[in-house]
């Protein structure tokens, strides 16, 4: 609750609304939605159906629904009220509001009583901080304020007169009666709205002299007994010489009426005199007329609603004056309650110039009155009435009217009611003949043969079939049945849809999914059309009802019911107007349907498993290889394991393909598998730039035209070379260089003493030293004191590591998961297969670590590598100006040609994915380490080929214990796009919207369930002699009329006629 003295206000402001009845809904939605300078905190009311809307529409936006005011006015950070609650509680709620510093917005009446308001007015403004208003919304429509606007600036000159009207639709209903009963008098209710824009547009200056009213009830006879009206005329006299002239119904049968006039010394303004034109005039002193267009009478205050609204809220936020203050509502009050008062003893009321003395017969005078002395509207007998005729309204004047049918004044005796409550029966003016033929030429001429009524045969029943046929078209069965029947094929498709969404497509016989889904909608769409065409053709006599209209309004309704582009027709000439207009809109969007659920079904690729095949990988957790040791040479050092040297080869010569020398073993019959993460022995290489180390000394040589450089790393063998120090460009000596002769820099943990080599997992670390731009082995780059220098020192690492394989369209690819270098000690002894390298792994099965698994390289293959790898990678580049470039071992190295051609490749080969020249040794050690991975994980199979005595390739991977993964298969999958379904479920919601709405407009207009009926039309439109015998307007009624009427259609003279 908002702080009495507080001056800050917050940045929305928090609004409650006092009753959610038809006024407070349609101010809790404007607060809710569109007022964006507020927020709807909290709405209260004590009825059930109030609460259940409250719980439907506000509760999902965070809007408390409670039942008291009580509890309303004491939720916590509450700012305003908004009382649309009984008049009778208007004082009491705007009492405890402005108690508790919360600002007020009152619906009209502002209370019961005078005396109520009087006593809110003074403790309003005894609280300047509350802003408190009422609100009477036609001040502010749009209309009306041009109207005023027009009158500021004297566009008619001085007003003198005003009349205003405010006839609302007709709800002939108990509940309706009981509402009138208490909302105050039809004055005070309703005309109030007229009386407050009368004193608005005459001026503050003129204040009320007398007042006198009359009123008839000629509907809500219940009314006599509180002294009111549904039909009341009331005037008002002013001081000033100024006439206001009020009329209120509450019984039009054609809908809401609201007409405004005023006149003045030069010119008059119209609002809303047309409103079936909707055109809002002002007639100025140069007899120029100004139009504009208003909106749908019935909807006419909408906008209304929300700008007071919005307009309250700105004079709180911005603490300014509110736009209607509270004491400008004692006057109208004032003015309405003495015409309620006028009305109930048909005597005439004056007011003093200070609205409190006594001239005449005041106000205060009146109040204990008896009001049986109301005098009535006179009706003389040229008036006119409308009767029901054939589902109808046919407008008659009545020339004699009997006793027994006049409206009696209230309060005479107690047989006024009795008279008041027969159906006058008014005696038809008579009329030639000749002229009534001539007006009304009939399209079905029911005697033709010129026999009287009285010689035709009696009419014979319809057959029990067509008699069962058409009561159910008296009940809406059919269009029941549609609306149900579509709503369970939809529901049944969301169904399939559902059981089907993210499956593998069902394998059905001669149907698919999609013909399931067609023949569905298809019926749906035929169950829909049924209340759409049933609907536009009933709205077509509801239409034809209401006002007098061209007939070709029948065809257009009648085409809209047929299909497209009738309803396409339809939407173009009436436009929203209607309510037929849904359901031309449902019958153009239901050719859709059938369309749209097609695209409900998306198709989609995706593997499944093949329960038939197994995927195979390699995968070791120890190697131990090495190549056949020859006869008598069992004490040597043994040699390496031919596959590993033939991959490592491979890497170095081949480096780009990685398949061959790069990947594990595996076998992928589909060209896409899975397999679960799986941890093997693999090589990794460890690089590091050790260019920063580099040591170069040079000196000139006694010539004096050369310099002799020595380029080293600490610990390793000097490489030389010289260059001119002219500009002739020559130059020799060594330009490249792979070593293990050197003391390591980064990697120093490897060491080769035989109590430790058993336990170190590091097999070799060596260094390389190249110039940067020396680009072919023709020796077409130089040598000089500018020339880039770059040193890079790896090791290879026996590791474990846990990865997870896949195969996805034949492309082998993996994921490492976790790697291990931890190693533990093994016991000493001289035999080279017992002795290994441990590594320590925990037991880890998501991560392919098994408890019974033990991670091992063994001494005798590690030592093969060593010496192996020693011998291969020590070689030295030479080169000299003009002559290609030489690759040799390194000094004292006996390995031959094998260490040149690496040199020669490690140099001048390009490397996938290696594009600096600086990182090229790094590229080509890791195609080392893959290579040797691929050895490894690859020798529990080859050695299982290898001893398979069998030659099944199965038995071999079993031996090996290869991986077992799944092999998919593609297979064809459905998706469903629920948002194509929207367009169904759309037009189903119109359709029984539009039905619903057309079975109430056909009782509240009283007619038949003629739907498309073409019988009817061709009985209506007869002269009074052919229907003077006929009873009953019902569809079987007509269709008795048709089964005994033969007719044949006749074409003479370019005429066509049916007789």
């Amino acid at each position: 609750m908002a702080a009495i003295e507080s001056p800050v206000l917050p940045k929305k402001l928090n609004v409650g609304v006092v009753g959610i009845g038809r006024i407070g809904r349609e101010h809790a939605r404007n607060v809710l939605r569109k007022v964006h300078r507020a927020r709807l905190l909290v709405a209260c009311s004590p009825a059930e159906e109030d609460l259940k809307w409250g719980a439907e529409e506000l509760s999902p936006y965070g809007v408390q629904v409670v039942k008291t005011f009580e509890e309303l006015i004491e939720t916590p950070g509450l700012d305003a009220i908004l009382i649309a609650s009984p008049t009778k509680l208007h004082s009491s709620q705007a009492h405890a509001a402005i108690d508790r510093g919360i600002h007020v917005l009152i619906e009209k009446p502002v209370c019961a009583t005078i005396d109520e308001a009087i006593k809110l007015v003074e403790r309003s403004e005894a609280n300047p901080k509350t802003k408190v208003m009422v609100a009477f919304v036609r001040r502010f429509d749009a209309d009306y304020k041009e109207a005023h606007a027009a009158i500021e600036k004297g566009a008619i000159g001085k007003p003198l007169v005003i009349r205003s009207q405010s006839c609302e639709e007709a709800i002939r209903s108990p509940w309706y009666t009981n509402y009138l009963k208490g909302s105050g008098g039809i004055f005070v209710d309703s005309i109030i709205h007229d009386i407050d824009l009368s004193l608005k547009f005459l001026g503050d200056d003129s204040q009320p002299k007398s007042v006198s009213a009359v009123g008839v009830s000629a509907v809500h006879i219940d009314l006599d007994q509180v002294g009111d009206a549904d039909n009341a005329i009331g005037v008002c006299e002013f001081w000033d010489g100024k006439i206001a002239y009020y009329y209120n119904s509450r019984i039009t049968t054609y809908g809401f009426d609201n007409q405004t006039e005023i006149f003045g010394t030069e010119g008059k303004i119209s609002v809303n005199l047309q409103p079936r034109r909707g055109a809002v005039e002002i007639m100025d002193k140069d007899k120029q007329i100004k139009s504009g267009i208003i909106g749908d009478p019935f909807l006419r205050y909408e906008p209304a609603y929300l700008q007071e609204v919005v307009e309250w809220v700105d004079a709180i936020m911005d603490d300014k004056p509110v736009p209607v203050p509270l004491r400008s509502s004692i006057t109208s009050l004032r003015v309405a309650t003495a015409l309620q008062k006028a009305l109930g003893t048909g005597q005439k009321i004056f007011f003093g110039r200070d609205e409190n003395r006594d001239n005449g017969l005041t106000y205060d005078r009146l109040v204990n009155l008896e009001s049986n002395k109301i005098p009535q509207i006179a009706m003389d007998s040229r008036r006119t009435v409308y009767v029901p005729v054939q589902g109808h309204f046919v407008e008659q004047p009545i020339l004699e009217e009997p006793s027994s049918s006049r409206l009696e004044p209230r309060g005479r005796t107690n047989n006024c009611r009795q008279h008041e409550s027969h159906t006058p029966k008014p005696e038809r003016p008579s009329q030639p003949r000749s002229e009534r033929s001539r007006n009304q030429e009939p399209l079905l001429n029911h005697s033709v043969s010129g026999e009287s009524e009285s010689s035709k045969p009696p009419q014979k029943p319809l057959g029990w079939w067509t008699t069962t046929l058409l009561r159910l078209d008296e009940w809406s069965v059919w269009e029941s049945a549609g609306l149900l029947g579509s709503a369970i094929i939809l529901v049944v498709m969301a169904y399939i849809l559902h059981a089907h969404d993210r499956k593998e497509v069902p394998t059905w016989q001669r149907v698919s999914l999609n013909t399931i889904i067609s023949w569905l909608s298809t019926i749906a769409r035929l169950l829909l059309s049924i209340p759409l065409s049933s609907g536009i053709g009933q709205l077509k006599w509801v239409w034809m009802a209401k006002n007098k209209r061209e007939m070709t309004d029948l065809r257009r309704f009648d085409g809209a019911s047929r299909g497209v582009l009738g309803s396409i027709g339809l939407l173009w000439d009436i436009g929203v107007r209607h309510l037929a207009s849904l359901s031309a809109v449902a019958m153009v969007l239901i050719v859709g349907v059938e369309p749209s659920n097609q695209f409900v079904i998306e198709y989609y690729q995706e593997n499944i498993r093949d329960t038939s095949r197994v995927a195979y990988l390699a995968n070791s957790t120890s190697y131990n290889r090495y190549g056949p040791i020859p006869a008598g040479a069992e004490g040597f050092l043994p040699p390496v394991d031919p596959i590993l040297k033939a991959n490592v080869y491979n890497s170095i010569h081949n480096p780009n393909s990685y398949e061959t020398w790069g990947l594990p073993e595996f076998v992928c019959e589909s060209g896409n598998c899975t397999w679960d993460p799986v941890a093997s022995l693999e090589v990794r290489s460890l690089c590091s730039d050790i260019t920063h180390s580099l040591q170069r000394n040079c000196s000139v040589l006694a010539t004096g035209e050369s310099m002799e450089c020595n380029l080293t790393t600490p610990g390793s063998v000097p490489m030389r070379y010289y260059y001119s120090t002219s500009d002739s460009g020559h130059w020799d000596g060594t330009v490249a260089m792979l070593s293990q002769q050197f003391t390591p820099l980064v990697y120093t943990n490897i060491t080769y003493d035989t109590n430790s080599e058993h336990r170190n997992p590091t097999i070799i670390v060596m260094q390389y030293i190249m110039p940067l731009g020396l680009v072919s082995a023709a020796g077409t780059g130089k040598i000089t004191n500018k020339t880039q220098w770059i040193a890079t020192e790896c090791a290879l690492e026996v590791f474990v590591r846990s990865s997870q394989a896949s195969v996805q369209d034949s492309v082998y690819q993996e994921t490492t998961l976790a790697s291990w270098s931890d190693t533990v000690t093994a016991p000493w002894n001289t035999s080279f297969d017992a002795m290994y390298v441990g590594f320590v792994v925990p037991e880890n099965i998501s991560l392919g670590v098994h408890k019974t698994d033990r991670f091992i390289l063994g001494r005798g293959a590690k030592a093969s590598m060593y010496f192996g790898l020693l011998e291969w990678f020590n070689g030295t580049v030479f080169g000299s100006y003009g002559t290609p470039l030489t690759f040799d071992p390194v000094y004292g190295s006996s390995v031959g040609t094998t260490s040149g051609d690496i040199m020669g490749a490690l140099l001048l080969r390009q490397y996938a994915n290696c594009a600096r020249p600086e990182d090229k040794f790094k590229c080509f050690m890791s195609n080392i380490a893959s290579a040797m991975s691929k050895t490894f994980r690859d020798s529990a199979l080859n050695y299982a080929k290898y001893t398979n005595a069998s030659g099944a390739d199965n038995n071999a991977r079993n031996k090996a214990r290869m991986a077992v993964g799944q092999t998919l298969v593609p297979a064809t999958f459905i998706r469903i796009r629920w948002q194509w379904m929207s367009l169904s479920v759309f037009v189903w919601i119109l359709s029984a919207i539009t039905w619903f709405w057309t079975i109430i407009f056909t009782r509240r207009t009283k007619l038949h369930k003629w739907r498309n009926d073409i019988i009817p039309l061709l009985f209506l439109y007869r002269p009074e002699r052919d229907v003077k015998n006929e009873q009953g307007a019902s569809s079987q009624s007509f269709a008795i009329r048709a089964q005994d009427t033969h007719v044949k259609l006749s074409i003479k003279n370019n005429k066509a006629k049916l007789s």
